[in-house]
């Protein structure tokens, strides 16, 4: 079952929350929250055309969109700690 794009928002725009303010902004943590969705949106759209062209299937699930947000909260933490203490 797929969320609805709201829902995928809401629930990547409550984990930026998580990220303190002083390592990404309010701002672009809304930004962020949108641009999780249409990435996962077009993964979805891709693999449904991968499968319609070639009978591939893929399969594009919630708990995915979740990982992301984890891997990218990780990476971009760690980098922003890496930069700020070699400042």
């Amino acid at each position: 079952m797929d969320w609805p794009r709201d829902a995928l928002i809401q629930v990547a725009h409550r984990f930026f929350e998580t990220i303190d303010d002083q390592i990404v902004s309010p701002e672009d943590k809304t930004t962020y929250a949108r641009l999780f969705q249409i990435f996962h949106d077009s993964a979805k759209q891709w693999a449904e055309k991968l499968y319609n062209s070639n009978s591939i299937k893929l399969y594009v699930p919630p708990g995915q969109f979740i990982e992301t947000l984890n891997l990218f909260q990780t990476i971009f933490t760690s980098k922003w700690y890496d930069t700020t203490s070699t400042i």
